[in-house]
């Protein structure tokens, strides 16, 4: 668990890593600074480490544009359905959304759950659309898998288990359905190959020609998440 501190420029972060070797720095988004530290790293060289660093921490905390929390939409777009939702905010004593009149309609008794209740529609939204999706794929591609969760990962679009569970994030949903199809082609294909081998391209290949195109595009394919969802998430 990462612990707080600050020094008179700037607050920073302190987390323990099991695996890091060495004390280094990191902006993590709507956070800030975290320092990693390995076990037994004395806390009181942490200072002299910031120090060390002095120059680089102040200009990367002046520059970094997640700094603010970002205000809440007026209207969420999901690329993968073609869809466009305008949102009508209104304080209540029962939290929910609803959906009405293709609008959504956000009950909420305090502010801080306004975040939390978007993505509970988002989730909700995404198990109603993504399991006939990655079905249909399926058949089309003569593939069997036994299991689909849908769940809000930081880094993953997918995943494949050896039992051939097949986990999708809920956010595809924002991703043009192009993209998104071939994730889905991507997972079902390590249903037969749980690595990234050369047969699995091979086969990745088989079923989508293009899949270069596609691979290149995920690199940047979290531009198409909207910025206070990304809060929602990272925090």
């Amino acid at each position: 668990m990462a612990r707080h501190s600050t020094t008179d420029s700037y607050s920073y972060s302190i987390r323990v890593s099991k695996r890091a070797k060495r004390a280094r720095l990191q902006i993590k988004p709507y956070q800030g600074l975290e320092v990693v530290i390995p076990r037994n790293f004395p806390e009181k060289r942490i200072i002299r480490f910031l120090l060390q660093h002095e120059d680089w921490i102040k200009q990367k905390l002046s520059t970094n544009c997640y700094q603010q929390k970002p205000e809440y939409p007026q209207s969420i777009t999901l690329s993968l359905l073609q869809s466009q939702w305008p949102i009508h905010y209104q304080q209540c004593d029962k939290p929910g959304v609803k959906e009405s009149d293709s609008q959504l309609i956000l009950n909420y008794k305090q502010q801080n759950q306004i975040g939390s209740l978007l993505r509970q529609w988002l989730r909700q939204k995404a198990k109603q659309q993504l399991p006939q999706m990655l079905s249909d794929r399926a058949r089309e591609l003569g593939m069997t898998y036994q299991k689909i969760s849908i769940r809000s990962q930081k880094t993953r679009w997918g995943s494949c288990s050896s039992k051939a569970t097949i986990s999708l994030n809920d956010q595809l949903l924002f991703l043009p359905i192009e993209l998104v199809d071939y994730i889905l082609i991507h997972e079902l294909c390590h249903i037969k190959h749980l690595n990234h081998s050369a047969n699995f391209w091979l086969m990745v290949e088989r079923f989508c020609p293009g899949y270069r195109f596609f691979e290149n595009q995920l690199k940047q394919a979290r531009n198409f998440i909207p910025e206070w969802f990304l809060y929602e998430l990272l925090i």
